[in-house]
């Protein structure tokens, strides 16, 4: 009988050949195996509670050892080894020059088996290099042996037993160059004891932090000079007839004009007060989000939808916006959108998904008159933005990504500071974006690996959204109403575990209300005592905004 739990699948096998040993067939999947002294040894294992058989032909002896767990057991019959039982633990079970060990799943997890050759990769596939088996640490590194000596590297979370199978000629085992007391078992390993010996890091409190602030989009106030965007003035587009234009002169794709990620800002101009309103068509991915401003009055957002629309391609909201009493002058009158799409389709089925359109898919000018202009901005550089080692997906549009505000090096001489630019008690009172930026300090121990991670707390009511750079890389996109994503790893070596790390967080209010976080922290994501090699100067190698900007 084979068992399976809920959704579990196993991966089982028949005349499975291990060095000069044989498995006729198994209901337990194989986690390993290897060759040490002459006997092979095989890994098999299961949930805890489920029944398993296994049975080895042509064994060379008559009598069968077993020792740890009970609840597996084994005999021999016409030169066959049966096992069967219910695995819990650890079942070690020897029949001549063969040995099986049997665990349950959870068990076997904290089995490793690495190599000892030290022309082989530590977890080197060949069946035929010499190798150990290691059970207990939450990571081996890598394993050698010289003399008598087994030297194992590796990382541990909590206090551990550690057993070894390992060649008879191994008398003493060291751990990350500690000598371990070892003492030998009757299955013929080695046993001893790993002590787990951190502490959880004190880490800097955002709320605490310096901050400096300011306007993530000026774009809306008045006079703001829009020269150097690319003007959108295509009437074609060579994308298949479902993803035509809905409406308007100009074809307002971002990707047409070479903006492929990330926040996009589109300004329409047009000229005279008769205007009363717009008809919008925008489309930007599942749960992407816009907001709209008539010169520097806010008219309206839209947090997007999961659902496919009848238009062809993802999420296309059409809006009808009202100009406000008194918007409007007898000049230059300008729309100003910012977008935030959630990427780029993918065609899964052939009908041309990846051609989806991001950005305005139609507009008309209601009350009369027509926009004269349409401009665009993206990231700094377009497809040649010139950060070729975080790449063109590091940065969009916002005013203080073009602006490299997010890069090390970049001065807030110019921001505001103090009370009133802490993200976690001011926030923004009116629809638009403020970008925050502040530095700490990080002293984690050395030998350590210590994964932290910023946790956002979620307000689904509020409509707000973040970009989040750590060291001058994106590490986060967090939107408050949509989730569940509100927690943020920043990897060692983009983040300085030993140094000075630089942050900015930004915040797009899309309510008039605007918002506030309910809480940001910098969070430890896990706590291990770690053999790993430090990276030089504590962070990778990355342009600074002297070097981009």
């Amino acid at each position: 009988n084979i068992t399976l739990a809920g959704r579990e699948s196993k991966i089982l096998v028949s005349n499975y050949k291990f060095g000069s040993s044989q498995l006729l067939y198994s209901t337990a999947e194989i986690f390993t195996w290897l060759t040490i002294d002459k006997t092979d040894t095989i890994v098999l294992y299961a949930l805890p509670g489920q029944q398993i058989e296994a049975v080895l032909p042509n064994i060379d002896s008559t009598s069968v050892t077993s020792h740890g767990s009970p609840s597996v057991t084994a005999k021999i019959s016409n030169k066959s080894l049966i096992i069967t039982g219910s695995p819990s633990g650890t079942t070690f079970i020897k029949a001549g020059s063969t040995s099986i060990i049997v665990a349950d799943k959870f068990t076997a997890r904290t089995f490793w088996n690495p190599k000892v050759d030290t022309k082989a990769t530590p977890y080197d596939v060949a069946p035929d290099v010499a190798s150990v088996l290691v059970s207990g640490p939450y990571l081996v590194r890598n394993a050698s042996i010289s003399g008598s000596v087994l030297a194992l590297r590796g990382d541990l979370n909590q206090t551990t037993t550690l057993e070894v199978l390992a060649p008879a000629s191994v008398k003493t085992i060291t751990w990350n160059g500690a000598h371990v007391v070892a003492l030998p078992t009757a299955q013929g390993t080695l046993k001893g004891a790993l002590t787990f010996t951190l502490k959880n890091p004190v880490l800097p409190s955002l709320k605490t932090l310096t901050w400096s602030c300011t306007d993530s989009l000026p774009e809306v106030q008045p006079g703001f000079d829009d020269s150097a965007w690319v003007v959108m003035n295509k009437t074609t587009t060579n994308r298949p007839s479902q993803y035509q234009p809905t409406g308007g002169k100009f074809v307002l794709y971002a990707d047409e004009y070479g903006f492929h990620q990330g926040n996009t800002l589109y300004r329409g101009h047009f000229k005279g007060a008769s205007a009363t309103g717009v008809n919008l068509a925008v489309e930007g991915g599942f749960n992407f989000g816009y907001s709209a401003w008539i010169n520097s009055h806010f008219l309206f957002s839209n947090n997007g939808t999961n659902q496919y629309s009848a238009n062809g391609g993802t999420n296309l909201v059409n809006d009808t916006l009202t100009f406000p009493a008194g918007s409007l002058t007898s000049g230059d009158n300008v729309l100003t959108l910012i977008l935030d799409p959630t990427g780029l389709e993918e065609d899964f089925d052939g009908q041309d998904e990846h051609k989806t359109p991001r950005g305005i898919r139609g507009y008309k000018l209601l009350g009369g008159g027509d926009f004269d202009t349409w401009k665009i901005i993206g990231n700094f550089g377009g497809e040649s933005g010139p950060d070729k080692v975080r790449g063109n997906l590091n940065e969009g549009g916002l005013f203080v990504e073009r602006e490299g505000a997010h890069l090390p090096g970049f001065s807030t001489k110019s921001w505001a500071s103090g009370a009133s630019c802490n993200p976690l008690t001011t926030g923004l009172s009116a629809a638009g974006i403020k970008a925050f930026r502040s530095s700490f300090n990080l002293n984690l121990p050395v030998g350590s690996d210590i994964p932290l991670a910023l946790n956002f707390t979620r307000i689904p009511t509020s409509r707000h959204r973040s970009v989040i750079f750590i060291n001058g890389w994106q590490f986060g996109r967090f939107s408050s109403a949509d989730g569940p994503q509100t927690l943020f790893p920043l990897p060692d070596g983009i983040l300085n575990s030993r140094g000075n790390n630089e942050l900015l967080i930004t915040l797009w209010s899309l309510d008039a209300q605007g918002a506030k976080f309910a809480d940001v922290e910098l969070v430890s994501t896990a706590v291990v005592q770690s053999s790993k090699t430090p990276i030089p100067g504590g962070v990778v190698t990355s342009p600074t905004f002297q070097q981009l900007r």
